[in-house]
């Protein structure tokens, strides 16, 4: 099995401390037994390229010689946001396409607000079909005829990556309609393989606003405080310093697998909460939608 990440990302200070908590995550990983297993890629859009002494590629080693990660730059340039998260994701499956690897078993598009146990995902992954396969966080309420999967952890087989590239002129004559990179991924593949679809479960560091005031939460997404195999996490709050200091916290909570939520928010103004969603049979269904 290989599986390759495909971290949405960009240069500003914010999103440089984001980079450099999963760079703490990437290196821990990269020193332990399954270090062959992902490989990881930031995407950046063409337009926000530093000096670099190659203009696509940068392969990051750390002191022990550990590949750790690539800077990948696309060729997007002012794009609305949705079309270079498409663009990016093309792009770059395109270059794993034409490596001498070729496609990883697993591919999944993240962002870099999004944090992963990679052992836990692993694990989670290891009896998941090979083929025909989409995964992701089910997102409620979006369309009534089918299931949509948020963008911070959409997981396609090598097959489905395949069926995307040979499908690129179709994607880009379309990408001026779209609502989000991520409902149009999941509809259009939804639409046109029949495909396996699993929900991962997800942990959410977010905002809500409750009696019109925003209220900051930590809320079980798919899953409940019992679950074991939860190996996502979002931060999204509208205090980006707090979710960055928040995602360095998470680094020591899974390195010692200490997942005590109530320990890890007593002084951090949280509220736990629960979403637990009335399953029925999407997991099993396949969906054919005209788009």
């Amino acid at each position: 099995m290989k599986i390759v990440f495909g971290i949405l990302a960009s240069h500003n200070e914010n999103y440089n401390l984001f980079k450099n908590v999963w760079i703490k995550f990437i290196t821990k990983f990269k020193n332990s037994q399954h270090k062959d297993l992902i490989d990881f890629f930031f995407l950046y859009s063409e337009n926000t390229i530093p000096t670099l002494s190659d203009k696509e590629l940068q392969n990051r080693i750390d002191a022990n010689g550990n590949r750790l990660f690539y800077d990948y730059y696309s060729e997007t340039e002012n794009e609305e946001i949705m079309e270079s998260f498409v663009r990016r994701s093309l792009s770059l499956l395109k270059h794993l396409d034409q490596s001498p690897d070729g496609l990883p078993t697993y591919f999944i598009r993240t962002n870099i607000s999004t944090l992963f146990d990679f052992e836990k995902m692993i694990s989670w992954l290891n009896d998941k079909p090979r083929n025909l396969f989409l995964g992701g966080s089910i997102v409620d309420n979006i369309f009534p005829t089918f299931v949509c999967f948020s963008g911070t952890n959409l997981i396609f087989s090598k097959d489905v990556c395949k069926f995307i590239i040979n499908h690129e002129n179709f994607i880009c004559q379309r990408l001026n309609n779209i609502l989000g990179d991520d409902r149009f991924f999941t509809h259009f593949i939804i639409q046109n393989l029949p495909v396996s679809l699993c929900s991962v479960k997800r942990i959410d560091f977010i905002d809500i606003t409750h009696n019109e005031k925003l209220v900051k939460i930590v809320n079980y997404h798919k899953c409940t405080p019992y679950d074991t195999n939860i190996f996502c996490f979002r931060f999204k709050t509208s205090d980006r310093l707090f979710d960055i200091d928040l995602m360095n916290k998470m680094y020591n909570l899974i390195e010692t697998q200490n997942f005590d939520l109530n320990n890890f928010t007593k002084n951090t103004n949280l509220t736990i909460t629960c979403s637990i969603p009335e399953y029925d049979i999407l997991s099993d269904n396949i969906f054919k939608i005209k788009v």
